[in-house]
């Protein structure tokens, strides 16, 4: 399956941030429909049918993640808290029920060494303030999974993130080949852009697609901990994919026009 001349089939990593966002845009979006205790099961519902959309994309119908960023996934620091408070085994189980939708994975550690020793990694991306332990280690799982022969794509908000995948992909190629096979094949992408890939081959409804969107610009402009660029650039990623998700929506409306 196609979209834009982009493939949407690949291996799926997740970042933790993604998860936390659909936490906190379930919690934000449902909370008064879904009173008290209500809104952890909508919220676990919600998050597993998105997840089981994604996997039916990938080659192995996995989506995968390491085990260190997934034990940081916890719902008790998300919007929930603010409306729920102390719930503490509702929190638990949540976070049980998002992992169990995860093919979680433990990384060598000398893989993030050999990730963060490459001598021409712009030391902004490895350096100190920049990509975690944990983050590399989505990367070395992406590159294990690209050993397969298929694309792989590491959905992250971190801008870190998807840009030091992107440069190890790109420019580090040959470096990386002393380790794995197909580094060519790993990409970053902040999060909704593959969703709105995912949304043009309409397997999410536009009006979801808007209202994800639509609470992600909301919360990225209060965000007050971005550097100025790093938020400007985060901002205009934003942006093309509100464009993009224009342009489908067109496409999609004349589609049901012209089939009428």
């Amino acid at each position: 399956m196609r979209t834009s001349g982009v493939s949407v089939q690949a291996y799926l990593v997740v970042d933790n941030n993604f998860l936390a966002m659909l936490t906190d845009y379930c919690c934000d979006t449902y909370r008064s429909q879904f009173p008290g205790r209500s809104l952890i099961k909508k919220t676990g519902q919600w998050i597993s049918n998105l997840l089981n959309i994604l996997r039916e994309l990938t080659p192995d119908k996995r989506i995968h993640c390491t085990d260190c960023v997934a034990a940081e996934y916890k719902p008790a620091a998300s919007h929930l808290y603010s409306v729920l408070g102390r719930n503490e085994n509702d929190y638990r189980n949540l976070a049980a029920d998002v992992r169990s939708c995860l093919n979680q994975s433990q990384i060598d550690s000398r893989d993030l060494s050999f990730l963060r020793e490459l001598p021409t990694a712009p030391r902004k991306l490895i350096g100190p303030g920049g990509v975690s332990d944990p983050d590399l280690s989505l990367v070395a799982l992406g590159l294990h999974l690209a050993d397969q022969g298929e694309s792989v794509y590491i959905l992250s908000n971190d801008k870190d993130l998807v840009d030091f995948s992107t440069w190890a992909c790109k420019c580090a190629k040959a470096e990386l080949r002393q380790r794995w096979a197909n580094p060519s094949l790993l990409q970053g992408l902040q999060s909704l852009a593959y969703l709105e890939w995912v949304h043009q081959s309409c397997s999410i409804a536009t009006d979801d697609m808007w209202q994800l969107l639509k609470y992600y610009m909301r919360e990225h402009v209060a965000r007050e901990d971005l550097g100025k660029l790093k938020g400007e650039a985060i901002f205009q990623s934003l942006m093309d994919i509100t464009t993009s998700l224009v342009e489908s929506a067109q496409i999609k409306a004349q589609a049901r026009i012209t089939n009428v």
